[in-house]
């Protein structure tokens, strides 16, 4: 339940002085106002880092003349990838000929779009690869295909894919068999050994092997952590992106629109490091909200701001055995 301009004093009366029968209190015990003895956000106390396994870079992210797609130079802003989960707005990337590619291959399968708990305004969707990565991060295996991606996907599905493709290639071009594949230039960890298919099958599997080779050890790398699989393929540590950092709060994007994003997430400019949490410190939200409020030219600072009553959800329900006029009843005699 979430109650409007809810008077500090009755959330005090009792959080400003919390006991317990037994042991210690897990909540704080003593909060007499915001601006008095509230504590650092959990998330901003610095006591654990952020528990995703994505690789992202925000300071290489927000440098300038980066290049977007179709060799394009950007320069990246927050909103970019940071977006309401309802927002219709169309990305400044999207249309690129890698993400329509990506879009026509993928049709929804394999990435689905992550949901975010509370209003469809107040929180930030998660990115994904379609939607926020595909326009400049390309996901090419050949240079016969052009820039054709391909899924972003497990491996097996990846595997899959490349075959297909490589098959359709050689019924196609049934002379590319027997033609040496040059290669341009060593690369590390990988020894420039020219491969002679003898059949359409060991080209299909030659190419498949390069293709995987360049995928895993230089594209998909940048941004994943892999581990060898005992199917001779890899293992890729699930992204594990983080909703919603204040469980225990509501914060509202929407209303703080007025507000550039790095006055509150100073440090993502400069974050060079995956397990930085950027998410604003309380002294930055009590550069506005203050008590008092409008009386002292600040925004309001009340409980009710960022907490709903409790939440009641798992507590012992009791089954109701009275009927309304009964229950009018008892009422009346108890008033005489």
């Amino acid at each position: 339940m979430r109650l409007s301009a809810t008077a500090d004093e009755n959330c005090t009366q009792c959080h400003s002085d919390l006991k317990t029968k037994t042991g210690s209190s897990k909540f704080e015990a003593n909060i007499t106002s915001f601006e008095r003895r509230h504590p650092e956000f959990r998330t901003a106390r610095g006591n654990s880092g952020d528990p995703g396994h994505l690789k992202l870079n925000h300071y290489v992210h927000m440098q300038p003349n980066l290049i977007g797609p179709n060799q394009t130079r950007v320069q990246m802003s927050c909103d970019d990838c940071h977006r309401p989960a309802s927002t219709s707005d169309t990305l400044p990337y999207a249309g690129s000929t890698a993400q329509v590619q990506y879009a026509a291959l993928h049709s929804g399968q394999g990435e689905t779009a992550a949901t975010v708990p509370g209003r469809s305004f107040s929180n930030m969707a998660p990115p994904t690869f379609a939607r926020n990565c595909a326009g400049c991060h390309l996901l090419s295996f050949d240079k016969r295909f052009g820039e054709e991606p391909v899924p972003h996907d497990k491996p097996d599905v990846v595997r899959q894919f490349l075959a297909t493709r490589f098959r359709g290639y050689i019924a196609v071009h049934s002379a590319s068999v027997h033609e040496v594949e040059k290669v341009d230039r060593e690369l590390p960890g990988r020894p420039n050994a020219l491969k002679v298919a003898h059949n359409a099958d060991e080209w299909v599997r030659f190419r498949v092997e390069d293709a995987e080779w360049l995928l895993y050890r230089k594209t998909c790398k940048q941004c994943h952590t892999l581990s060898p699989a005992d199917n001779g393929l890899v293992e890729i540590a699930k992204p594990q992106i983080t909703p919603r950092w204040l469980q225990n709060a509501e914060f509202d994007h929407h209303a703080h629109r007025a507000v550039t994003c790095g006055s509150c997430h100073v440090k993502a400019v400069n974050s060079r490091e995956t397990s930085d949490v950027l998410v604003a410190g309380i002294s930055t939200c009590r550069s506005c909200h203050r008590d008092g409020g409008t009386s002292h030219e600040a925004a309001e600072g009340g409980c009710f701001e960022c907490h709903g009553y409790h939440d009641w959800s798992n507590a012992k329900r009791t089954k109701g055995t009275y009927t309304i006029p009964e229950l009018r009843g008892t009422a009346s005699l108890r008033t005489r």
